[in-house]
């Protein structure tokens, strides 16, 4: 889990980052910055249900808290982070340099 609340303005400005969601725990869209995705609502509930799911199979394996969830497809990534009581959805291209975003995670959390 990330512990401080990272931007959301702060992430979009990486380079290769397309899409920046802040999501309740019920999948409920808060805010967003993003370069053109239409269905917003559904990235959001998907994100939330996927979180949800990834937070239980950890608990039952005994693996501590979820820090973040690494999706890669064809033409980008998506890395989903709890923050606190909210969900975190970042949407790349190919061409993000994934640590980028992981130290600009890490440097606002604890984790």
């Amino acid at each position: 889990m990330i512990e401080k609340q990272t931007s959301i303005s702060e992430l979009i400005e990486i380079k290769g980052v397309t899409g920046v969601y802040e999501v309740d725990a019920d999948g409920f869209l808060l805010d967003s910055l993003d370069i053109g995705i239409e269905d917003k609502e559904a990235v959001a509930a998907v994100s939330a249900i996927t979180t949800i799911t990834s937070e239980k199979i950890g608990k039952v394996l005994g693996l501590g808290k979820l820090a973040w969830i690494l999706l890669e497809f064809n033409s980008g990534k998506m890395i989903i982070a709890r923050q606190e009581e909210k969900i975190l959805v970042i949407i790349t291209n190919n061409h993000v340099l994934l640590g980028d975003v992981i130290i600009k995670l890490k440097n606002e959390s604890s984790v």
